[in-house]
């Protein structure tokens, strides 16, 4: 947190920042940041410090540290694969009821699908088990927000 605190009173030059802040919890959080991405957030901050109406900016560092905490632990939309079962009565011309079935089975897939269906209960189910492949296929690698305690 020290070196945090001597990173961001750099950027902004002679300006001395002193922070008091809950530390345990907003080392944790920070710690999700490499150092890349730390030292753009604090560029961003000083920016935004120079078109603040914010005259202190150990208030400033503050507001934004508890900004930065907040966005770590709120929820995140989520992409989630899932599949279920609906069944349907489709009208078909045959002969037969038999050739009638073997036509409704459709193994070519070229009959198309009816536009009235009704729900089959407890069918509901995730298309995929694995929260790695979640992550990676549907959520384009985002990462989890800190668990709730």
């Amino acid at each position: 947190m020290d070196n945090l605190v001597v990173q961001f009173s750099r950027l902004w030059g002679q300006k001395e920042v002193t922070v008091i802040l809950a530390a345990e919890e907003v080392a944790k959080i920070l710690k999700e940041y490499d150092s890349l991405e730390m030292r753009d957030l604090m560029q961003q901050w000083a920016d935004e410090f120079d078109d603040s109406i914010f005259c202190d900016p150990e208030d400033f560092f503050e507001t934004k540290i508890e900004e930065l905490c907040c966005a770590k632990k709120a929820d995140k939309t989520w992409r989630i694969p899932v599949v279920w079962e609906v069944s349907a009565v489709i009208t078909v011309t045959a002969p037969t009821l038999k050739e009638a079935m073997e036509i409704a089975r459709d193994d070519k897939g070229e009959t198309p699908l009816p536009d009235d269906s009704d729900y089959s209960e407890g069918s509901w189910a995730l298309a995929h088990d694995n929260p790695d492949e979640i992550r990676s296929l549907y959520n384009d690698g985002q990462k989890d927000s800190q668990e709730r305690m």
